[in-house]
Order: C-alpha cells, then structure tokens, then sequence
C-alpha cells in the first residue's frame, strides 16, 4: 500500500511538471521596439523630404541667378555692338575726311593730253584734256581749253597743275605753263603759236 501511494505521487509530480513547461509563454517582441523602429523610419522619411526641398530651393535659385547674368550678359551684349558701331561710324567719317584731303593733294607738273585721240580712253566720247597722275590717266573738268587748237590731240604736253581728285574725274582749279612734247625743232614754232593764242584771249 505504501508502495502505490508513493507511485501516485510521484506520477501527480511527473505531470504537474509536464503541464508548467507546456504552459509556459514564448517570448515575442516588445511592442516599445515596434513603436521605435517605426519612429525612426518616419524620422529618416522627414529628414529625406526636407533634404529634397532644399535642394529643389537651390536648384530654384540657381537656375533664376543663370537667367538674371544671362539678362545682364545680353544686355552687356548689345551695349558692345552699339559702342562697335559708334567706332565703326567713326572710322567710316575718318575715312571720308581723309579722302577729302587726299583730293586736295594734286598739285604739280603733270602729263596732259586728249583723252579720245591720245590716250584711246574710252570713257572719252569726244576731245576732251586729259591728266596722267600717279600713272593713271584722268579726264578733266572745270577748266575750259581747246586741245585741239593747243595741239594736244597730235601730242602730249606737260603743265603745271592745282586741282582735286574727285570719284576718277580731276577737277583742275588752274593749269600753267603748258608745254608740249615736241622735237626741238617744233618746240618754238609751238612755243610762238602759243602765245599768239593767249594773245587772243584762248
């Protein structure tokens, strides 16, 4: 009888045992780490958003300071090419008022004769005097003489001569001491046919 009632308890021991292991509650994550793992994603969620903000502000105010230089440069631009053409305008008057200098530079002894019988000039239609200068061949205008009656559609002469030069046509203020290219034989006959000429009022 001892015997048995020593198995009984040892079998109520063995169970009760059993039951506390079976019964006993696994372990599951605290709802406090739930809770912090989720702020922190929030936190990092923020952090990236305002980070994107303030880099759209800047690529914002980057992009309006390249507009404002690109104004600034355009404007700079324009004010360039004026002040080029002012220069240009310049030069072009330094120009003008250097050829009219230019043309009140013929002055000196010159080879004349008639451009349609001597020269072979095509621009001269008819008789008409003509001066070599600095190797080209100009007709004249503003000085009335006779080159046929001088002798010039026969033979050059040389003269001593104030004029301009004006778009190729050679404006001759006064004409002097006209001498023509002859032998010498020639040169007096012409020489006194000459002033026989003047005598006459030609």
């Amino acid at each position: 009888m001892k015997f048995f009632l020593l198995f009984i308890v040892a079998v109520v021991t063995l169970t009760s045992c059993g039951k506390d292991e079976s019964t006993k509650p696994t372990s599951t994550p605290a709802k406090s780490d739930v809770s912090k793992s989720e702020e922190a994603v929030k936190k990092v969620e923020k952090e990236v958003s305002e980070i994107k903000e303030k880099v759209e502000e800047k690529v914002t105010e980057v992009e309006e300071k390249l507009a404002e230089t690109t104004t600034k440069v355009e404007a700079e631009t324009e004010k360039v090419n004026t002040e080029v053409n002012k220069v240009n305008d310049q030069v072009s008057e330094v120009a003008t008022t250097l050829n009219k200098i230019k043309e009140t530079l013929i002055k000196g002894n010159f080879e004349i004769a008639c451009g349609k019988c001597m020269i072979k000039a095509e621009e001269c239609k008819e008789c008409q005097l003509t001066v070599k200068y600095e190797d080209q061949v100009y007709p004249v205008t503003g000085y009335d003489i006779d080159v046929k009656k001088l002798g010039l559609c026969a033979t050059s002469a040389n003269a001593d001569i104030v004029g301009t030069l004006k778009d190729n046509i050679l404006s001759v203020k006064t004409l002097e001491n006209l001498k023509l290219n002859l032998p010498e034989n020639l040169q007096k006959n012409a020489d006194d046919a000459l002033n026989k000429l003047k005598g006459l009022g030609f």
